[in-house]
C-alpha cells in the first residue's frame, strides 16, 4: 500500500480487463522526475530506505500538466461504465498535455488507442465501457 503522499504522484492512465478475466482494472504511473541529481543521490545511496526514495524521488508534474491530463484521461475512459466518455475532447487534451510535455508515454498510448477505436468522426464507439479489453495474456 503506498502512503497517501506516494498517491498523489501517481496518475490514472488506463483502466483494463484481462483476457478471460471480464475484470476490470485501474492501471497506475508513479512518473520520475527528470532530476539528474535526484537520481545520482539515489543511485549512491544503497541503504535507501521506501520513503526516503519517494521524497528524492518525487514524480509530480506542474500543475498545468497534471490538470489537463488528469481531464484529458477521465473524458477518454469516461465513468466505469463508460458514460460521459468524449474522445474529441480527450484527444484535444492528451494533444496538450504532449506540447506540455513531449514523449508522455501515457498520453500517447491513449491517443493511439483513440486514434485506432474511434469512430470517423472520432467519437468513441457506441459499446465503449471504460476499459479497454486486453486480447493477449
Amino acid at each position: 500500500m503506498l502512503s497517501p503522499e506516494v498517491q498523489t504522484s501517481c496518475r490514472l492512465i488506463d483502466r483494463v480487463a484481462f483476457k478471460g478475466s471480464g475484470k476490470m482494472l485501474e492501471v497506475y504511473t508513479y512518473d520520475l522526475p527528470d532530476s539528474t541529481h535526484a537520481a545520482a543521490s539515489v543511485a549512491s545511496d544503497q541503504q535507501l530506505s521506501v520513503h526516503k526514495f519517494f521524497e528524492l524521488m518525487g514524480g509530480k508534474y506542474p500543475e498545468d500538466f497534471s490538470v489537463t491530463f488528469q481531464k484529458g484521461i477521465r473524458l477518454y475512459l469516461g465513468d466505469r461504465g463508460g458514460a460521459g466518455a468524449d474522445w474529441v475532447q480527450a484527444t484535444k487534451l492528451l494533444n496538450k498535455c504532449l506540447e506540455l510535455r513531449p514523449g508522455d508515454t501515457p498520453s500517447e498510448s491513449a491517443l493511439a488507442y483513440i486514434k485506432q477505436h474511434a469512430g470517423a468522426d472520432g467519437a468513441c464507439p457506441a459499446d465503449w465501457k471504460g476499459f479497454r479489453n486486453l486480447t493477449e495474456k
